[in-house]
């Protein structure tokens, strides 16, 4: 298994914070954003590790990270001020490509501010489907400590006996919500073929496509996307705000989306 961590962009929301660094050298609970994802991914038997680079770019190396000198690789997204998450996945194609000829049987991507721990990555590299992407039946406590209202921000997330079925729309009803979405794909190699096509499909269109979006679309051709649930332990370092909830909610015992433990039972 290989991984993939989607850090090219410079993560406006989080104002002062990312200034004078990119959003995976952020230090959040003792570590960097980028180590706690990185071990993260090791722990879960990911061989290598490619980081997605581009604001502020010569920073984001292994050792600002506080990691091993050949923790990850990079490639680099020179267009990342006018570009996506998806854009960065298109930019890093040929080095999936290259990866997955060497028999490398499937690929995690995750968004650069999430955060979670080895045994989600686990639950969503055993999935049997060509495209899965974990999400939390827990979300709505995490989201009354963001937002203060549950339904501030959330996006639908519908699945049928584990099968997505709808994601990233604004809820009109609050049963379209039955979970959300965290920032974690897995492809096989069939699903990232799958993932590839409507990559070239969109072409140019995926600087201004989000990931929820692309996901849709899968859904929309008639790819199955498994949906893995997970309950809590997990957070999506968004905006200065999220920052300041969760360095507060870290020091709270036993706190429900405390990454850096775990309870997978849905």
């Amino acid at each position: 298994m290989i991984a993939i961590i989607l850090g090219a962009g410079r993560g406006t929301s989080l104002k002062e914070l990312t200034d004078d660094k990119p959003t995976g050298l952020i230090e959040l609970g003792g570590k960097t954003l980028v180590r706690w994802q990185c071990e993260a991914l090791e722990a879960a038997k990911a061989r290598r590790v490619c980081v997605v680079r581009g604001y502020r770019s010569e920073q984001l190396t292994p050792e600002a990270a506080g990691l091993p000198p050949n923790a990850f690789e990079t490639v680099e997204n020179t267009d990342w001020l006018h570009g996506s998450l998806l854009s960065g996945l298109r930019c890093v194609a040929p080095w999936i490509d290259m990866a997955l000829a060497e028999d490398e049987d499937g690929i995690i991507v995750s968004h650069a501010d999430a955060l979670y721990p080895a045994d989600h990555v686990l639950a969503l590299a055993n999935a049997v489907e060509p495209v899965a992407i974990t999400y939390d039946t827990r979300w709505q406590t995490l989201w009354m400590q963001r937002f203060g209202d549950p339904l501030m921000n959330a996006e639908t997330f519908i699945h049928q006996d584990g099968r997505l079925l709808e994601v990233g729309f604004r809820p009109e009803d609050p049963d379209d919500i039955q979970g959300q979405y965290m920032g974690l794909i897995r492809f096989s190699p069939k699903g990232w073929n799958y993932a590839k096509k409507h990559l070239n499909k969109l072409g140019a269109a995926c600087d201004h496509t989000d990931m929820t979006t692309f996901l849709q679309g899968l859904v929309d051709d008639d790819i199955l996307v498994q949906a893995v649930p997970v309950v809590g332990h997990w957070v999506e370092v968004d905006s200065r705000e999220d920052y300041y909830i969760y360095k507060k909610a870290l020091e709270r015992p036993g706190w429900s989306h405390d990454w850096r433990t775990t309870s997978l039972t849905a």
